[in-house]
């Protein structure tokens, strides 16, 4: 059975509960309780002509979120202007598939009425019912009755887990009762028009003599119009052609100066670039002429997350400009573009901008990012009559080729999807540093952890962000091996080329005489420091290219940030933990530890030493 199907009520319910025998039909909702609330409601409100709690939805005490504004939309247009619970539905399936925002929009709804929204079946119902003062009947496996003043009742049935609610409110028989209004509306205002008319008829005979004699006196006096406006008129006309042609003039210049490269597909072109004057951003011809199919319709600027509007009229006048001072350069290029419907969302979009999946279905980018943004593990394809999953990886990679990134839940940091975790209980995601934060406080080792998100009382799917959090904590441990790897190599060559270095000098000093001046041994040693010297700066020189960071404090070298020249051969240490210093700090700060954790002598014995004087036969100490 289909979320959202009509079921007529069986006879054997009927007759168990007497009060649904004047009902017909139940709508299936599936495993969604909050959503059932939120249909019921609103068929009670629609039943009962109860104005003032639509007006109350809509426009509240509190503030909404943008999830649940969009459901207020929704509420505003469908059910208090069209009248059609059914036409609700429809739109919220397509932009709530999990029904979250349903969940956040009674929730805040409490809020601003000033009750508490818990998440305990009982509680829900209790709190719904003193704002709405209505009362609740649920039968089925669990019978309760949350009873209220009135005796208007909403009615809940409920099977193995699955919600339906007994619909009062009927929309074909709505219509017709307001179609026989408007048939009697309709012959009463024949009747009164009929009467109307032949009393205007003769009103207006009156009033057009009167009105005879005043067009005549009126036409001599427009006759005599003064020279002095229509020469105010005319210079007004010139001012603006003249201040039209110098901002025309200033725009081609700066156009004709500046080949600028175009946004979208990065490329230089040789022919000019047309700028918007809205937002000053620039794009070729062939990128927009894809683009812009229509002139009549006012198109948005490609660049992302850019509200302006391309101006079509500027745009065509330069292209018309381009093809004829470059004719003979430029062919003029046809683009068929291929636009195909969205196989979600049935919006046209161009082909190459679509993901497509191994069902051969298209989606355009919107839709793609719901199916990221989706709680449930197996999402199927919401084209009807498909069975067909969607296909994560090509997803992921559609995503990645798009250049779309996500944003963390917490700390607001734009990561890829892969690089998120995403809570199916709450929909939230967490980055691999919010994640590791979390661990840490957990001291206690629980079990379940619960969402760190502010004002979410979900917990956390422990097997899930388990996995994502040791997947992600071998991505850096092997990254940080990579690092030492590197670091051993560049220690082997250092040492490699100083027994080398060491080898050369041996032999050198082998076939030299013993006999030499001490001015030539001199000079070898000269020779020598020179020699270190220029290797210690190819070495110096080779090292800033293999380290990039501080080995103390892990800050990336830059200009502001030099690597300083140190004896120590093991470490690497810029600017910012030393200055002007030949040891190494990072050395010391291992010898500081170990000093002080080595073992001293408790006693301390002083040596005196002692001479005796035999003249005068003392002793002298000192």
């Amino acid at each position: 059975m289909k979320i959202g199907q009509l079921v007529p009520i069986s006879e054997q319910i009927k007759s168990k509960y007497k009060d649904l025998q004047q009902y017909s039909l139940m709508q299936y909702l599936g495993s969604y309780f909050e959503l059932t609330l939120l249909m019921s409601i609103l068929d009670f409100l629609l039943t009962y002509h109860i104005e003032d709690q639509l007006q109350r939805l809509v426009k509240p005490n509190g503030i909404y979120s943008k999830s649940s504004q969009i459901i207020i939309d929704k509420i505003q247009h469908c059910i208090i202007k069209e009248r059609k619970l059914s036409l609700f539905y429809e739109q919220i399936q397509i932009e709530d598939i999990q029904y979250q925002k349903v969940k956040e929009f009674l929730q805040q709804y409490c809020y601003a009425q000033q009750q508490q929204f818990n998440f305990l079946f009982k509680e829900q119902l209790t709190t719904l019912a003193q704002i709405f003062q209505l009362s609740f009947y649920i039968f089925g496996e669990l019978e309760l009755k949350i009873p209220n003043k009135k005796q208007q009742c909403i009615f809940l049935y409920q099977d193995k887990n699955q919600y339906y609610y007994i619909q009062q409110y009927d929309e074909n028989r709505n219509q017709k009762n307001q179609q026989n209004n408007c048939s009697s509306y309709k012959n009463m205002d024949q009747i009164y028009l009929s009467n109307k008319t032949q009393l205007e008829s003769e009103n207006d005979c009156q009033v057009s003599k009167s009105k005879l004699n005043e067009n005549q006196f009126l036409k001599q006096d427009n006759i005599y119009i003064n020279d002095k406006e229509i020469q105010q008129s005319q210079q007004i006309v010139q001012k603006s052609t003249e201040v039209i042609q110098m901002e025309n003039q200033k725009y081609q210049e700066y156009s004709e100066q500046k080949l600028l490269i175009c946004l979208k597909c990065k490329d230089k072109s040789q022919i000019q670039i047309f700028i918007n004057k809205s937002c000053n951003h620039h794009f070729c011809f062939q990128c927009l002429s894809q683009f812009i199919t229509d002139q009549d319709v006012n198109y948005s600027c490609l660049e992302k997350n850019c509200e302006q509007i391309i101006d079509s009229h500027s745009f065509q006048q330069f292209s018309q400009n381009l093809l004829n001072n470059n004719g003979n350069q430029i062919t003029k290029i046809i683009v068929k573009a291929e636009f195909k419907n969205c196989s979600g969302c049935s919006k046209k979009v161009l082909r190459n901008l679509q993901f497509t999946n191994l069902c051969l279905h298209t989606f355009c980018i919107d839709c793609s990012i719901k199916f990221a943004k989706n709680t449930q593990i197996k999402i199927y394809c919401p084209y009807f009559g498909c069975l067909q999953k969607i296909a994560y990886e090509q997803l992921m990679e559609y995503l990645k080729s798009e250049k779309i990134l996500f944003q963390c839940s917490k700390c607001e940091k734009q990561l890829e999807r892969e690089n998120l975790f995403l809570n199916r209980l709450c929909s939230h995601f967490l980055c691999f540093d919010c994640s590791y934060e979390l661990v840490i406080k957990n001291s206690n080792s629980q079990l379940y952890q619960p969402c760190p998100i502010n004002y979410c009382s979900q917990m956390l799917d422990s097997y899930q962000f388990n996995q994502f959090f040791e997947e992600n904590q071998n991505i850096a441990l092997q990254e940080q091996e990579k690092k030492e790897q590197l670091f051993e190599e560049i220690q082997n060559q250092e040492s490699q080329s100083d027994i080398q270095f060491e080898g050369k000098v041996e032999k050198i000093t082998q076939a030299e005489n013993f006999n030499q001046s001490p001015q030539i041994l001199n000079s070898n040693n000269n020779y020598k420091s020179q020699m270190q010297t220029d290797e210690d700066d190819d070495e110096y020189n080779n090292n800033d290219q293999t380290y990039v960071e501080c080995t103390l404090c892990q800050t990336t070298f830059s200009d502001y940030n030099l690597r300083q020249k140190l004896n120590c051969k093991l470490h690497q240490i810029g600017v910012c933990c030393s200055l002007e210093n030949e040891n190494c700090p990072q050395c010391a700060k291992k010898n500081y530890y170990k000093s002080k954790y080595c073992f001293q002598s408790k006693l301390k014995l002083s040596i005196v030493n002692q001479e005796f004087d035999f003249y005068n036969f003392q002793t002298t100490s000192y």
